[in-house]
């Protein structure tokens, strides 16, 4: 019976680290630089926002946006 149970254990671990190893979470560890809408708050990528007037937008429309 303990023979049994450690054969287990062992079998359990070795594909515990298996999976850990091979099909795992993948941690998305790429940083972006963001700026906050101007307008509406909205934080943005830097290399996508629009600048108007010294200013950071999220899009055009709010760039272009009146008020």
């Amino acid at each position: 019976m303990t023979r049994f149970l450690v054969l287990f254990v062992l079998f359990f671990a070795f594909f515990y680290w298996l999976f850990r190893k091979i099909g795992g979470k993948k941690e998305n560890k790429e940083v972006v630089d963001t700026i906050k809408c101007e307008r509406c708050g909205v934080y943005a990528a830097r290399s996508e926002a629009v600048v108007k007037g010294g200013r950071c937008y999220c899009s055009k429309e709010c760039a272009e946006r009146k008020g």
